[in-house]
């Protein structure tokens, strides 16, 4: 009884380990969850929908739609305030020696895009879509350059990430070699004191 009863703990350890370990069935499916909802919704730190609603404020300029105007820019302003709270969230919790340089640079770049937004182009398109042809060029430009920077802090992130599978897999199939050991070690015990 004893004997079976440990073999039934081995194989219930080996099964519960394999579906929680990351690859394993119910990491994929938290993943995949993930994923999804990260190709619907940019992050804030990714100046994407600020850009498309100064873009769109533009458009309503050109074609007298003010109340549009405004309530993109207003869209514009919410997307800053989201931008500085997770800031401010990431810059507590951010592993600075692998992620801080390509973090820092991805800052960097969104700030830049919300000053020339909030220094030039504000009170440009509030004069019309001509004083703020300028400025939305220089938008446009700032805003290549944060997405530059979020594609190459994501490849560092999918680095990362790998790295951090590959030590959690190493880590777990060590853990149990040791624990079908232990159990191997545990049967010979018995076996050995139960034939005396």
């Amino acid at each position: 009884i004893p004997i079976v009863g440990l073999l039934i703990f081995i194989a219930l350890a080996f099964y519960v380990i394999n579906q929680v370990r990351v690859g394993g069935p119910v990491h994929q499916q938290l993943k995949a969850i993930d994923d999804l909802k990260a190709d619907i919704l940019p992050p804030p730190l990714y100046a994407v929908d600020a850009f498309a609603a100064v873009n769109a404020a533009f458009v309503a300029t050109s074609t007298s739609d003010f109340e549009l105007r405004d309530k993109k820019l207003e869209e514009v302003t919410k997307a800053e305030a989201a931008f500085n709270k997770q800031v401010e969230y990431w810059k507590k919790n951010i592993h600075t020696d692998t992620m801080g340089g390509a973090f820092q640079a991805v800052i960097k770049s969104n700030e830049n895009f919300y000053r020339i937004y909030n220094k030039d182009y504000v009170s440009a398109i509030k004069l019309g879509a001509i004083a703020a042809a300028k400025p939305l060029g220089d938008l446009t430009a700032a805003y290549d350059v944060n997405r530059l920077t979020v594609n190459t802090m994501v490849a560092e992130l999918e680095k990362e990430s790998t790295n951090t599978v590959e030590s959690s897999n190493t880590l777990l199939k060590t853990i149990l070699s040791a624990l079908a050991l232990l159990g191997l070690l545990i049967l010979a015990l018995i076996w050995i004191f139960g034939s005396r």
